[in-house]
C-alpha cells in the first residue's frame, strides 16, 4: 500500500519552536507547516496524488529558476551574503508554488 507522505508534513511545524529556544525569528515561519493538518480529512485517490505530482513538478522548476538565478547574481555582484538571502527565498517561494498549484489543479479539475 502506498503511503501519502504529504500528510506528514504537519511534523516540520515544530522546527518553529526552535525560534522561542534560539532567538531567531526565522525559525517561526516553519509553524505554517502546521496547515498541511488540513490533509488528514482527505482520502488518497489518483486524482490527488496527480494533483500532488504537478504542483511538485511547478515548485520544482521555480525552485531551480530561482537557484539558477540567485547564483549568477552572487557571481556578477561578488557577495557571498545575497546566498544568505537566496536560501530562504527559494524555501518560501517553492512551498507557496506547491500550494498554489495544488489549489488550481484541485479548483479546475485538471
Amino acid at each position: 500500500m502506498n503511503r501519502n507522505w504529504f500528510k506528514c508534513l504537519w511534523i516540520l511545524g515544530f522546527l518553529g519552536l526552535l525560534g522561542y529556544f534560539t532567538d531567531n525569528v526565522g525559525f517561526y515561519g516553519f509553524f505554517g507547516f502546521f496547515g498541511s493538518l488540513a490533509f488528514f480529512g482527505i482520502k488518497d485517490d489518483e486524482r490527488l496524488i496527480d494533483n500532488i505530482n504537478k504542483a511538485a513538478r511547478n515548485a520544482f522548476v521555480v525552485s531551480m529558476v530561482i537557484c539558477i538565478t540567485s547564483i549568477v547574481f552572487v557571481a556578477i555582484l561578488r557577495q557571498k551574503d545575497l546566498l544568505y538571502y537566496g536560501i530562504p527565498v527559494i524555501f518560501v517561494a517553492q512551498y507557496f508554488t506547491f500550494v498554489a498549484s495544488y489549489l488550481y489543479y484541485d479548483f479546475t479539475g485538471r
